[in-house]
């Protein structure tokens, strides 16, 4: 009798580690006054911990194992233990994130309060049901082997107009569009060539529930078990209607379209001769242009020219003439102040000192006489000191091209686009930090001037509109142009401003 109880044990083990389904038994305990309140796995087969993905839990709690779920499981166990009633349900697991099946039947004697629980993963159906039933472009059927409808999704009964309890159990041939089709017996053959060659693909006219047609594609594809065994067949319908209306029309167009083109060729012809004489037109206009832009930048150069020229007249006569005017005038008073010493005297001495001073400053601006006698870097460097002594910046120069020279034009477009930097800077910027830099990178000249002020919409500044309100940087960019240079601005409200200069030097230049 013992053997025989070991043997019933071994194959009832076999089977339950062989089983493809989850397989567990639960006893469910209940407090003294016959409320359940846990359970506890007593037995798992080897399904159980593939598909739920736990370990070692024979022994264990519900309530330990899966507390977010413990409460929902221990009352559906309870009500199979009390009532011996199976229970079948579908759940989702919150933790795995996929789909069981789960089948729930008293186990043993009603007075061992336990439970057997078969669950199988169907969470591949599930997407499949809902894919099925999410798409709404095509008809997904499946039939039986004689053609009969199983199932039926929303595109199915959006595209023929069947409600699922109208058209499930019925066969397939009440969507074919006439008399004809039947008395050929064209549904069953179409079975059966679906079945003979693994597939049967068509188009044509089909019906809807209302009796209306519609233009249908169909492919039909015969489902087979392991064995081979033909199961059914799956249906794919899609209504391509306004296709075929779309080509109906488009052969209609194609027809137009000829016509028009031939219309159009003529009319290419007659254009082609115009495009031709109005290029030549706009190529002379063209020519014209570029000969009068040549010649207005020939203009603008030489009025640069001439207006440094008269700056430095204007710097020399205010320097040589009314300069030592005013330095014989102050000698004068000051003699005069030892014959005759007097407030007025003192104070007419001041402002002689005054206008030789304002006259100075007034010379530099026009011409620094330290570009033309010491060389860009010290006119560069002296400008600085002069513009952050009256701005209160804290200001840094860097220079690399001592007393090197370069042509005049050249010199005097790089020492006046900084002087412009800087006065906007001083202006507008409410700048604290500017630095200025020259130096020689290969056959290039760059000059960098940059403060850490307010800064302003470079592009905006570029608008027409803007660009009258902006003449500074219009007259950088035409003195930068004027000598071959490029000048790029870089700016943004709140992050400053950099101007840089690159003067190309060419062979011959550097002395």
């Amino acid at each position: 009798m013992k053997n025989k109880e070991v043997r019933t044990d071994s194959m009832y083990r076999l089977l339950c580690d062989n089983m493809a389904e989850g397989f567990c038994v639960v006893e469910v305990l209940f407090d003294e006054a016959g409320a359940p309140h846990d359970c506890v796995l007593r037995e798992v087969n080897d399904a159980f911990e593939r598909q739920s993905g736990l370990v070692a839990v024979a022994g264990r709690r519900i309530s330990e194992i899966a507390p977010e779920a413990a409460a929902q499981w221990v009352e559906a166990f309870a009500g199979v233990a009390r009532s011996g009633q199976a229970l079948q349900i579908e759940q989702r697991s919150q933790r795995q994130g996929r789909w069981y099946e789960v089948r729930a039947f008293r186990w043993g004697a009603a007075s061992a309060n336990c439970v057997g629980v078969l669950f199988s993963d169907i969470t591949q159906r599930k997407l499949d049901d809902l894919m099925a039933q999410s798409v709404v472009e095509y008809a997904i059927i499946l039939l039986d082997p004689e053609g009969r409808v199983r199932t039926w999704n929303a595109g199915a009964q959006r595209i023929k107009g069947y409600a699922p309890q109208d058209i499930i159990g019925r066969h397939f041939s009440v969507f074919y569009s006439g008399a004809e089709d039947i008395a050929k017996d064209q549904p069953r053959k179409v079975l059966a060539l679906a079945a003979e060659a693994g597939r049967f693909d068509d188009e044509g006219w089909r019906v809807r529930r209302d009796g209306s047609r519609f233009w249908a594609s169909v492919a039909l594809t015969p489902l087979r078990d392991a064995d081979g065994q033909l199961q059914g067949y799956a249906k794919v319908t899609r209504d391509l209607s306004e296709r075929r209306l779309a080509e109906e029309a488009l052969r209609a167009q194609v027809q137009e379209r000829i016509r028009v083109q031939q219309q159009l060729r003529e009319l290419n012809g007659r254009l082609e001769a115009e495009v031709a004489a109005r290029t030549q037109e706009l190529t002379r206009a063209n020519a014209q242009l570029v000969e009068a832009k040549e010649r207005l930048q020939e203009l603008s150069a030489r009025l640069i020219q001439a207006q440094e020229d008269e700056r430095g007249r204007i710097a020399r006569e205010l320097h040589d003439d009314l300069g030592q005017l005013l330095t014989l005038m102050r000698i004068r008073l000051a003699d005069a102040a030892k014959e005759h010493a007097s407030a007025a005297v003192e104070g007419c001495t001041e402002l002689v000192n005054e206008a030789i001073e304002h006259t100075r400053r007034l010379a530099m601006n026009l011409r620094p006489s330290v570009l033309d006698d010491l060389g860009l870097d010290a006119a560069l460097e002296w400008m600085l000191g002069q513009q952050a002594a009256v701005a209160g910046w804290s200001a840094g120069y860097h220079g690399s091209v001592g007393e090197q020279r370069f042509p005049d034009e050249v010199e005097t477009a790089c020492f006046r686009i900084a002087q412009e930097a800087l006065t906007n800077a001083a202006r507008y910027a409410r700048a604290s930090e500017i630095s200025v830099a020259l130096v020689l990178e290969g056959d290039q000249l760059l000059l960098s001037v940059a403060d850490n002020g307010r800064g302003f919409d470079v592009e905006r500044s570029r608008a027409p509109a803007e660009r009258a309100r902006h003449f500074g940087l219009v007259s950088m960019q035409e003195r930068a142009s004027l000598v071959g240079a490029t000048l790029a601005i870089e700016s943004a409200p709140g992050r400053g401003t950099r101007v840089t200069a690159s003067f190309p030097l060419r062979a011959g230049w550097l002395s």
